[in-house]
Parts: structure tokens; C-alpha cells; sequence
């Protein structure tokens, strides 16, 4: 069965599909008119370098941003880390980000641990953040 009606199945089965390091190695614009992603996860070297060769990632974060949601898939970028980075996003419409700028990676065994000792383990978005989203995953056109 070709890939492409394996992917279709695992759709109409209820899963959710996503893109995962777009933007790197041999990653093309075609992927997002050939499959039915429903998320592209945009490759966290994109955010990173943002600001090398005259902003050149800038320009093609935001086109691709723009394109995903043209097409009614939602985006997400790995590896904010600064608050200018989440704003830049924000401006573009980027519908997630993950990174080092909510939380350092942790071991599960530290975070239950804090937790049992009743420190604060931090949530990875606000409650209102994780509510945009719900309303946005469930709307029909991002």
C-alpha cells in the first residue's frame, strides 16, 4: 500500500499526523500538498539562526508559517529560547512553540520527585495558551 493511502487510513482513523524537523536536510514544500499533515514542526534551526545572512530564516519561517496556514495545517517551531523569538512567532501565527524559553528538559524522576516535596513543577503553557489551541485544533480552518 503506497504511503500516501496508509497515511489517508491512519486519518480516517481518528490519528492526528505531524511533520516533524521541516525545514532541514532534504525537507520540501511539496510535503505539505502531497500528505495530509494536520501539524508541521517547523526544525528548531530555522529559530536559532533567525538572524544570519540578512534574515534569510525569518523571511522563510514566516512564508512557511503563512503557507501551512493557508492550507489549513497548523504550525509549530522547536527551540524558542528568547522572548524575541516567541514574539516573532506570535507575529507570524505560529500556532505552537516548544523550547528552552518555557522549560529546560527534566528527568521524570526529578519532576516527581519536586512534586512529591511539594515544589512547583511548571506547566508547559498558560491555561490560556493551551485554550487558544483547543479552540484552534477544533475549529475547522486554524
Amino acid at each position: 500500500m503506497p504511503i500516501r493511502e496508509q497515511l489517508r487510513v491512519l486519518k480516517e482513523n481518528g490519528h492526528r499526523l505531524w511533520l516533524d524537523d521541516f525545514g532541514s536536510g532534504y525537507s520540501s514544500l511539496s510535503m505539505f500538498s502531497r500528505y495530509p499533515f494536520d501539524l508541521v514542526k517547523f526544525d528548531m534551526d530555522l529559530l536559532r539562526r533567525l538572524d544570519e545572512n540578512n534574515g534569510a530564516n525569518r523571511i522563510i519561517l514566516r512564508a512557511m508559517i503563512g503557507a501551512a496556514r493557508e492550507m489549513g495545517v497548523h504550525t509549530l517551531a522547536e527551540g524558542m529560547e528568547t522572548e524575541e523569538q516567541r514574539q516573532f512567532l506570535l507575529e507570524c501565527g505560529c500556532d505552537l512553540a516548544q523550547g528552552y524559553l518555557f522549560h529546560k528538559p527534566e528527568a521524570l524522576d526529578a519532576m516527581l520527585y519536586r512534586r512529591r516535596n511539594g515544589q512547583t513543577v511548571r506547566p508547559c503553557e498558560t491555561r490560556e495558551e493551551r485554550d487558544r489551541f483547543i479552540r484552534k485544533w477544533t475549529e475547522k480552518d486554524p
